[in-house]
């Protein structure tokens, strides 16, 4: 990706995964006596995540004020984001997956709306190559000063605890994916599921991954060029497909969500200590 759209690549984390990023609810909540289900897992709750993202961009602000560049504080405004569908099984909204396919068109169009309303963006484009070269030097990469080795800006700032909940979170979260994945229960129903797309034509090993990875060149070319045509056409590729993948999966849904309950009943037993974190976070930050 080009260096005129490094200032904010944390979005393209996004692009394939749309995970969600927040923590608990509740303002003054007991931090000792978390509760949530999976789908409050997965929203982490109620935690304003803007409001983390915010304090670290003033902060990234104030170092690169000290090091004599512009930078202005800047979260991405919030989209509307597909329905969260609260479930390991993944079941898809009929009626969003109808109108933007599995979302990856979706998020290409929330990634270039970031970037042109990203004000930083303009800083950038108005620098030379030897002052755009030092402005990331500064932002992203390590440097040395007297005492010792520190981060770029980028880095400094952050909220240890709330990157550490992230990491957590992301690691409970594809450890549950996996175990789910290879119950043999589920492995039965996704087998079932393929053949039916085969019939319509489509050929994937499974319900996610691989349907991902027949979109990732097209998805990361967007992302470097956008093309409002090559998103409209991807996005009615995305609706095609997604279409003869409701129709397959719609018979398999109440085994779906029964055999993802027991996976998901385990992530929450693994997550308690998480959910104080994410407690303590909202104490610190406040609710959405």
């Amino acid at each position: 990706m080009g260096e005129s759209n490094r200032p904010h690549l944390r979005v393209v984390a996004s692009i394939i995964a749309l995970v969600v990023v927040a923590a608990a609810c509740g303002g003054g909540r007991v931090a000792e006596e978390p509760t949530g289900g999976y789908e409050s897992f997965l929203q982490a709750g109620g935690l304003d995540g803007r409001a983390v993202q915010m304090v670290q961009e003033e902060g990234i602000a104030e170092c690169m004020t000290a090091k004599g560049f512009d930078y202005i504080p800047y979260v991405p405004r919030d989209f509307v984001d597909p329905p969260d569908v609260g479930t390991l099984a993944q079941i898809p909204d009929p009626v969003w997956a109808m109108e933007n396919g599995y979302g990856f068109a979706f998020s290409v169009e929330q990634f270039r709306i970031s970037q042109e309303e990203d004000p930083n963006t303009a800083i950038v484009a108005g620098l030379s190559a030897v002052e755009r070269r030092a402005y990331f030097e500064a932002l992203f990469d390590p440097f040395v000063e007297e005492g010792g080795e520190k981060a770029g800006c980028s880095q400094l700032n952050s909220d240890a605890l709330f990157y550490a909940a992230v990491d957590e979170k992301f690691d409970l979260q594809q450890e549950a994916l996996e175990r789910f994945n290879a119950d043999p229960r589920y492995i039965e129903l996704q087998d079932t599921w393929s053949r039916c797309m085969a019939a319509e034509g489509y050929n994937f090993r499974d319900r996610f991954a691989s349907i991902a990875e027949s979109f990732q060149s097209r998805v990361n070319e967007l992302l470097e060029n956008y093309d409002a045509v090559a998103v409209a056409e991807l996005r009615a590729e995305e609706i095609e497909i997604m279409t003869v993948d409701i129709e397959c999966v719609t018979p398999l849904v109440d085994d779906l969500l029964e055999l993802a309950a027991e996976h998901e009943k385990r992530l929450i037993d693994d997550a308690a200590g998480l959910f104080v974190k994410f407690a303590e976070l909202e104490e610190r930050y406040g609710s959405r």
